[in-house]
């Protein structure tokens, strides 16, 4: 098979295949949007043409097949973690989610959520609650008076107008 020179060479770091054997190498050849090749800097060297360009990696580490590495790593790697309030569709749905979580809760702990609205991009909001508006400080007060509450913002290009809402926050 007659692979077309590589126009960038990435070498001398970790380049994680992510394969069955979730081997590591140090360089990765790429033409185009392909890889060409992976193996020790001189194997993949062999892929170069007059043209490549070479970056050196200086030890870094590149993950082959992560096409956006934009993930909002807070908001991905905590949501199974933090509650959720998908589904409300009122203030008052909120604060009872809130109270709920409250008397599961010691004293003192935080109340963290995941964002009003609907995962993944919570659109609409907050007008898509029946008050056109998010719980203000007062009511998260009076859902959790011994808990700091937090709803966590918005994040992205999703965030349109408004944020999140907490007792430190939005009033």
């Amino acid at each position: 098979m007659d692979r077309p020179p590589a126009e960038l060479i990435l070498r001398g770091g970790k380049v994680v295949t992510v394969d069955n054997g979730f081997r590591i190498h140090q360089a990765v050849a790429i033409a185009g949007e392909r890889i060409v090749s992976v193996g020790t800097d001189d194997e993949v060297e062999t892929s170069a043409g007059h043209h490549t360009r070479r970056i050196d990696l200086a030890g870094h580490t590149v993950i082959l097949g992560l096409i956006d590495g934009h993930a909002h790593m807070d908001n991905e790697g905590l949501k199974t973690i933090h509650p959720s309030l998908a589904g409300a569709h009122s203030v008052r749905e909120i604060i009872e989610r809130i109270e709920s979580l409250a008397q599961e809760n010691s004293p003192g702990d935080w109340i963290v959520t995941m964002p009003v609205g609907d995962p993944p991009y919570y659109r609409g909001v907050p007008e898509t609650l029946r008050e056109g508006r998010y719980p203000n400080r007062w009511e998260l007060d009076e859902a959790a008076p011994d808990d700091p509450a937090f709803i966590k913002p918005v994040y992205g290009y999703w965030r349109g107008l408004g944020g999140g809402s907490s007792r430190f926050g939005s009033q």
